[in-house]
């Protein structure tokens, strides 16, 4: 049986416009179910698009009009009681399709719940990623500390180790400038002594000639103290 849907939700059905045959009643039953059904997936597209739009931050969506009348076409004929038996059987889809329609919320609450428990835990998940990830550069940058402060270290172990040895060479520079002095001392002592021991022998020597004069001095008064005497006694 073809049928048409409009863009309000309305259905128009050729068979009663042009007078067409059949079981009427289950035609419209099997149209109201298709119709409850196209309108409980718009009403869930409607539900999902906003909380959608709730997640996102962009504020509830406006409540869109159910489109529910239904374009009947005239029935010709139709008496009291079996109004009465369609309407008693539509309150009762209706009741059903409303209980339907709950536990249908209820089982669209229950996914929401897990999704956002899923996105709670999401989201739990990235800030312990980004505790890591801080503990990780603080260590790192810890580690980076560390290996400065060591060649912090070593560098003025290095510089303690050098000046250490620039003392001890300045030292040892002391200690040959001393004795160098203490050497170039002893030579002189030993040049001073040398002087006075040649001085001492010139004064001996000079003594021992003055000696030798005294005595020929000595020797020629004799001689002359004698010639005298000799010439006393010629003359006698």
């Amino acid at each position: 049986m073809t049928s048409v849907l409009f863009d309000d939700g309305n259905f128009w059905m050729p068979y009663r416009q042009f007078g067409c045959h059949g079981n009427e009643e289950e035609e419209e039953e099997e149209e109201e179910e298709e119709e409850g059904r196209r309108r409980r997936r718009r009403r869930r597209r409607r539900r999902r698009r906003r909380r959608r739009r709730r997640r996102r931050g962009e504020g509830e969506g406006e409540g869109e009009g159910e489109g529910e009348g239904e374009g009947e076409g005239e029935g010709e004929g139709e008496e009291k009681k079996k109004k009465k038996k369609k309407k008693k059987k539509k309150k009762k889809k209706k009741k059903k399709e409303e209980e339907e329609e709950e536990e249908e919320e209820e089982e669209e609450e229950e996914e929401e719940e897990e999704e956002e428990e899923e996105e709670e835990e999401e989201e739990e998940e990235e800030e312990e990623e980004e505790e890591e990830e801080e503990e990780e550069e603080e260590e790192e940058e810890e580690e980076e500390e560390e290996e400065e402060e060591e060649e912090e270290e070593e560098e003025e172990e290095e510089e303690e180790e050098e000046e250490e040895e620039e003392e001890e060479e300045e030292e040892e520079e002391e200690e040959e400038e001393e004795e160098e002095e203490e050497e170039e001392e002893e030579e002189e002592e030993e040049e001073e002594e040398e002087e006075e021991e040649e001085e001492e022998e010139e004064e001996e020597e000079e003594e021992e000639e003055e000696e030798e004069e005294e005595e020929e001095e000595e020797e020629e008064e004799e001689e002359e103290e004698e010639e005298e005497e000799e010439e006393e006694e010629e003359e006698k």
